[in-house]
């Protein structure tokens, strides 16, 4: 499905990283609302600490506009 949305590997396995990180059943949650995926990352963003989740929260930020507009 994320495939077929246009995300590419990189952006596939985050959505799965942040997914299984938080406990989700699967990470096509996150792609459901642009609010969950926004939370989710913010969340997830917060337990890899300040360097690599600034990077990794701007990644998440670029998948939610390719996908939500």
């Amino acid at each position: 499905v994320a495939r077929e949305a246009g995300l590419n590997w990189g952006d596939r396995r985050l959505l799965w990283q942040i997914g299984r990180s938080l406990g989700l059943h699967t990470p096509l949650t996150l792609m459901l609302c642009p609010g969950t995926l926004g939370h989710c990352a913010r969340e997830y963003a917060h337990q890899l600490g300040k360097r690599r989740g600034t990077f990794e929260l701007a990644r998440a930020a670029s998948i939610r506009r390719h996908l939500f507009g």
